[in-house]
């Protein structure tokens, strides 16, 4: 299964109209000003892809990335560091390597583990089966998968306290804080995945309109109005290395679709293309309207009457 993006000049009037308008002021033929239009389109729905905040269209990749890399460290470690009892608490507790070797001396009882007491007398500590100082990050990427939902968050029932009197339970996994940063690091480098999917046919239709390899460009002006600025991480991705590609049919009834073959993106497509789409269409009929004052006031400025 594919998302697929798909501009039909005759699916929306407003589209249409607004597109004829721009090819015939551009003096350009149907099949180009629409190949612009997909790149345009492309770029929008990449950067409504998650992750993203709440002005995705208006937000750079590396700030979302940003965005995504915070979720993830929520959903993993939790909301507050040191906290042991967050109502915000991670699938994961990480804790220092020399308190993990500290407790395998005296800490192990027979059901539980207890990490450390107050001096109050309040304990914190886990049942046995969840203290996994030796877990690798192999082990650590099934759990983290166990507790994923279909919206790619991480569900909490593995994050879950449990108190009873002054001892402070977590139903997380308590692992070695240095396997666990490493671990970290790796779903960090696939934070953009989902978005990557959408840089093939993105790079496909900048080659058609003659923009060099990779989206290239040679003037100043195309590149402020159609530019992406695709990270070189995410162009190196295996996303950004397949996708879905139509570019045919005739100038007059031309074909162009776009899409992102990565399955993840299948949960939240209908979102990510309506909302695309509602934007492409605003933004086609402001670049219309903006193309004809301009127009006027070049044929003003030398004396000719744009409505003779």
């Amino acid at each position: 299964m594919k998302a697929t993006l798909k501009i039909d000049p005759n699916a929306e009037e407003k589209f249409k109209v607004a597109l004829g308008k721009i090819a015939s002021m551009a003096s350009k033929d149907l099949l180009r000003i629409m190949q612009e239009q997909m790149v345009l389109l492309i770029k929008d729905a990449m950067k409504l892809t998650p992750p993203f905040g709440n002005a995705p269209i208006t937000e750079k990749l590396k700030d979302q990335k940003t965005i995504g890399e915070i979720a993830i460290r929520r959903d993993l470690k939790g909301g507050r560091d040191g906290a042991w009892s967050d109502p915000k608490a991670g699938i994961f507790r990480p804790i220092a390597d020399d308190l993990v070797d500290r407790t395998m001396i005296s800490g192990i009882h027979q059901n539980s583990v207890t990490y450390f007491t107050r001096k109050d007398g309040t304990s914190y500590g886990s049942d046995a089966v969840n203290f996994r100082p030796d877990a690798t990050m192999s082990d650590m990427h099934t759990h983290h998968q166990r507790y994923r939902t279909k919206s790619g968050n991480v569900s909490a029932a593995g994050a879950r306290t449990r108190d009873i009197g002054r001892w402070k339970s977590t139903m997380a996994w308590v692992v070695r804080k240095t396997t666990f940063e490493d671990y970290l690091e790796q779903v960090f480098d696939r934070v953009l995945l989902a978005k990557s999917g959408w840089v093939y046919a993105w790079n496909k239709f900048q080659i058609a309109l003659g923009r060099g390899r990779g989206g290239g460009f040679n003037r100043k002006g195309d590149k402020a109005m159609y530019g992406l600025g695709v990270p070189s991480v995410l162009r190196k991705m295996r996303g950004a290395k397949s996708g879905h590609y139509v570019n045919s049919g005739t100038e007059t009834s031309p074909v162009i679709e776009g899409g992102n073959v990565i399955p993840y993106v299948q949960r939240f497509y209908d979102h990510v293309v309506k909302r695309a789409w509602s934007n492409r269409v605003r933004n086609i009929q402001l670049q219309a309207k903006r193309m004809e004052k301009e127009i006027a006031a070049a044929l003003k400025e030398g004396g000719v009457n744009a409505n003779a």
